[in-house]
């Protein structure tokens, strides 16, 4: 047994060996396998933690893609509303509507010229009639006439007459822009749309303003029209191209009506993309970033949690090899892993620092950002609360938002919050909150809501400080104003204070020049000539800063026209040539057959003799003046080009300012230094440009540039032309270059027993008008080669015609002109038959009154100077002169017996002029007494317009007016004997 026993010992010793060897070779690979599935879960849980982060981070970015799609659209729309209101306001108005019925296109131009400058984003506004034809456009272009029927803008229109955003077009206006156009009816006094008024939307103004918004920010925008062609984007192609946006499924969802975001393709990248509809408009905005920035913030921790990952990994794989094979060194193990612990805190610190830089952009802002319960309260707010309203968050998250809004705010605020839980976004809307210093600040808020989880998401900026800036810009305006008017009243004032003695100290010294009261030695005529040409002087000079102050106000009215350049260089070299004969200098006018401009022709006359008469002046005896012009592309270019000594450089860069003038001359020549102020202003008022090229040595050329127009070709006499005839029965002269016009007035004067002659060429019309003597004339404005007013203004000027009435027929309403030079009536064309009879009749009863009358004429005037100088004038003509110095006085003379003629002014100590008008207007008994106006008085557009109606003649004292006064009286009243009472 002993032995069996020995020898079983041992065995069992090795049985315990193996197995204790096998357990520990178990213990290490159980120790190992349980390392192993710690590492899994330890690097798992880093890694699911991360793929929480990037959801989280990913659906806020969508969600932020969403807001900026939402506040896009806000804003689009809030543009294309604004565009909406403004058009409409303008075809609201009585005045345009009454315009498109008189069919008065330059009044209906400035309307719309008003229309741009109230809305600059319009490259083009135009009215077209309800057939689609474009009637009235402006900047011009030749599309007047052309149907555009088929645009979307008016099918869209006339489909519910309400006003229409059009899709995106090409313009048919060179250069051809891509736009939008936005039209809205406009309405006659029924209400029913009698027209369209429409304004093309620059794409490239939209694309810059939402540029503004999003600048520097790494996304993109896209504004989409009704077709998903985009109207407004970064992308520079879709300036000039007409492109279909490239995420369909974006695009068609939020024209459908649908707003929402998403990841989507866009130009072959992974894109966070969010839209929303233009409700309004049909429209849509898609706002998309590349996936690489929107989610940026998960890569950063991606980077991060692949590092600790790796690291951990390799931590526990060196641990689980030493531990299995270094079993009892527990103690080192212990300490690696405390200290792959700390590492682990560490780790996790750095995670939590990068979830933190998710909020850094809600905390850091300096917008007060917040989000809003359905339940009244602040569910977040970020510092920036704090610092503007001096409240912790707590304080505020703790009170109902509508205990710090301002009483007089709780109305206004409490029906925006109505459109918030409807869905409505809210944009730039303001109301004020309190401080915890008991003050208010003024907030302006764009929110938007999220009805489906009752929040609203909004931010607030605090423009308290932009109040009152803006109010203080207001009074600032209104002092500005107050103070303009002030101005204009004292220059009203003083222009008739100014000018009634100095039109007596002219007058009085030009008669006694004439030693009608006896003769004057050698120095009372040089004492009288220095007085004539000082009062010459000074009313230049007040007439220059009148003139200069109208056209700074506003207030300068230009008649503008067709003006040929070769008639009015004639006229304007030929009254100063006498002047350029005394310095014996050649006055070159070079010819200018085929040109003519758009213009007012007696402000271009203005500014040639302005341009003239500084050469004349300044350019040495014996130099040279030339004058021409030719054409540069679409506009006319004028030059006066003299040989005098030059301007310096420095010298031209303040030419052109009022007051100034060249030092070398201040002393030796005369001027005011308002002469080229004035001339610049009236050019750039007719859309033209002044300049000047001169050299010291080199004389100067002063040029200007104006619109051309094409020069109309003259009409030839046709060969059945009427023949000159006697007769017993009144004869009357059709002076009418349109055979079609000629043949129905001559229908229409025949049928009533009138001789009729035609006149088909306007050049030969003063000498057939003189040489057959007609009882009346009719005369036509717009003719070639000669101009109506050129006609008239020969006819009255003439002895031999002088006294034949004539009557204005055309389709030109400038009655106040016609009035001005001569005309005795004034009929609009088409032409009515009773009423063309009826200016007829009235003239040849004037005629046969004015030739039984005696010359009585009744001047009211209350500056006693003015008054007798009035009279000797009158007098000296074979006048008898009744005077009254007020209205009484005048009132007085009128009852007791009624002169041939009154001359007024209209300013008098005890009322106005205006008042007489109107009185004797509306007595049967003076109703027909013809009235001159002789003022000094700033007249607005109204009086003009009232004095044109109710009186013969309009004389200003700061004009020549004596040589006009005397031609329109010979016309009007024959002189008598010589008498004064």
């Amino acid at each position: 047994m002993l032995p069996d026993s020995l020898s079983t010992a041992p065995r069992t010793k090795s049985v315990s060996t193996s197995e204790l060897a096998r357990r520990s070779g178990q213990k290490a690979w159980l120790l190992v396998f349980l390392l192993l599935l710690f590492v899994l879960p330890l690097v798992a849980g880093p890694y699911w933690m991360y793929l929480q982060s990037k959801e989280e981070i990913t659906r806020e970015e969508l969600q932020s893609d969403l807001l900026h799609a939402r506040s896009l659209s806000a804003l689009a729309e809030k543009d294309f509303v604004s565009a909406e209101s403004i058009l409409s306001s303008v075809a609201d108005r009585a005045s345009l509507q009454e315009q498109w019925a008189r069919h008065d296109t330059p009044s209906m131009e400035a309307h719309l010229r008003e229309t741009q400058k109230l809305e600059p984003a319009f490259l083009f506004v135009g009215i077209f009639d309800l057939a689609g034809t474009a009637r009235v456009f402006v900047p011009p272009a030749n599309i007047i006439g052309h149907n555009f029927a088929y645009r979307d803008w008016f099918r869209g229109v006339r489909a519910h007459d309400q006003p229409y955003v059009s899709e995106v077009y090409r313009t048919a206006v060179p250069p051809y822009p891509l736009v939008v156009a936005v039209a809205v009816p406009v309405r006659d006094a029924h209400g029913d749309a009698v027209a369209i008024l429409m304004g093309t939307y620059s794409l490239t103004q939209l694309t810059q303003k939402f540029s503004r918004i999003e600048r520097g920010a790494a996304s993109e925008y896209f504004i989409v029209d009704q077709h998903g062609v985009i109207a407004a984007s970064l992308d520079e192609r879709t300036h000039n191209e007409v492109i279909q946006l490239p995420v369909p499924e974006a695009t068609n969802a939020a024209l459908a009506g649908h707003e929402g975001d998403a990841r989507l393709k866009l130009n072959g990248r992974d894109s966070f993309v969010g839209f929303a509809p233009v409700r309004s408009l049909n429209w849509a905005v898609v706002y998309a970033r590349p996936e690489s920035v929107a989610l940026a913030p998960a890569f950063h921790l991606e980077a991060k949690y692949r590092s600790v990952s790796l690291y951990l990994l390799l931590v526990y794989l060196a641990t689980a090899a030493l531990a299995a094979l270094l079993m009892r060194r527990q103690t080192a193990m212990l300490a690696a892993n405390q200290a792959l612990n700390i590492e682990l805190e560490e780790r996790v610190a750095q995670s939590k620092a990068a979830r933190d830089e998710l909020d850094r952009y809600f905390t850091l802002s300096i917008d007060m950002l917040c989000i809003l319960g359905s339940n009244g309260y602040f569910k977040r707010v970020n510092p920036a609360w704090e610092k503007v309203l001096g409240y912790s968050t707590e304080e505020l998250l703790s009170k109902p938002r509508m205990e710090f809004i301002h009483p007089e705010d709780w109305a206004a605020s409490v029906q925006e919050i109505e459109k918030l839980s409807k869905g409505v976004p809210t944009v730039e809307f303001e109301n004020r909150y309190l401080c915890k210093d008991g003050t208010y600040k003024w907030l302006s808020w764009h929110a938007t809501p999220l009805p489906e989880q009752q929040l609203i998401y909004a931010v607030a900026r605090d423009v308290t400080e932009l109040k009152l800036a803006q109010a203080e810009l207001l009074r600032a305006k209104e002092q500005a104003e107050n103070s303009n008017k002030f101005k204009d009243q004292f220059l009203s004032t003083m222009s008739h204070e100014l000018r009634t003695p100095l039109n007596a100290v002219v007058g009085f010294s030009d008669l006694l020049t004439e030693e009608q009261y006896g003769p004057l030695n050698d120095r009372q005529r040089r004492y009288v000539k220095h007085i004539s040409a000082g009062g010459h002087h000074l009313l230049r000079l007040i007439n220059d800063i009148l003139d200069l102050s109208k056209i700074e106000a506003g207030r300068l009215q230009l008649s503008i026209e067709s003006v040929a350049l070769e008639g009015t260089f004639t006229d304007v070299v030929d009254a100063l040539r006498a002047l350029a004969d005394k310095k014996n200098l050649t006055l070159v006018q070079h010819p200018a057959p085929d040109l003519s401009v758009r213009a007012d022709s007696t402000r271009l006359k203005q500014i040639l003799m302005n341009l003239l008469g500084n050469a004349i002046k300044f350019t040495p005896e014996g130099g040279t003046i030339e004058v021409a012009a030719h054409q540069t592309g679409d506009f006319v270019r004028v030059e006066v080009r003299d040989s005098g000594p030059g301007i310096p450089e420095e010298e031209q860069r303040h030419i052109f300012e009022a007051f100034y003038r060249l030092g070398q001359t201040e002393k030796s020549v005369e001027g005011t230094g308002l002469g080229l102020a004035i001339t610049c202003r009236l050019v750039e008022l007719q859309n033209g440009s002044l300049g000047i090229e001169s050299k010291p040595g080199s004389g100067s050329c002063f040029f200007f540039t104006l619109p051309m127009v094409a020069t109309v070709l003259k009409h030839e006499q046709p060969s059945g032309a009427a023949q000159f005839t006697m007769g017993g029965v009144p004869r009357i002269l059709v002076v009418e270059d349109d055979s079609t016009a000629a043949l129905l007035l001559e229908s229409q004067l025949s049928s009533a027993g009138y001789e009729v002659i035609l006149c088909h060429e306007p050049e030969r019309a003063v000498e057939m008008a003189a040489e057959i003597q007609p009882s009346a004339i009719t005369l036509d404005i717009i003719m070639k080669p000669v101009g109506g007013w050129d006609i008239l203004s020969t006819l009255k000027s003439d002895s031999r015609t002088a006294h034949i009435p004539t009557i204005v027929v055309s389709i030109v309403d400038e009655q106040a002109v016609g009035s001005l030079l001569g005309a005795d009536e004034y009929v609009l064309k088409p032409v009515e038959k009773s009423v063309l009879l009826a200016a007829i009749e009235r003239c040849l009863h004037r005629l046969g009154r004015r030739e039984r009358r005696g010359g009585s004429i009744m001047i009211v005037e209350d500056d006693a100077a003015t008054r007798e100088f009035v009279s000797e004038l009158l007098c000296k003509e074979g006048y008898k002169i009744k005077a009254a110095a007020d209205v009484a006085e005048a009132r007085a003379q009128i009852r007791a017996a009624l002169p041939d003629l009154v001359i007024l002014d209209l300013i008098l100590p005890d009322g106005n002029g205006f008042q007489l008008v109107a009185e004797w207007r509306a007595n049967a008994r003076t109703s027909d007494l013809p009235i001159f106006v002789l003022t000094s008085k700033d007249l607005t557009t109204a009086e003009r317009d009232y004095l044109s109606s109710n009186a013969g003649a309009l004389f200003r004292k700061q004009d020549l007016w004596q040589q006009a006064l005397i031609k329109q009286l010979q016309r009007a009243v024959s002189p008598a004997l010589v008498g004064r009472s």
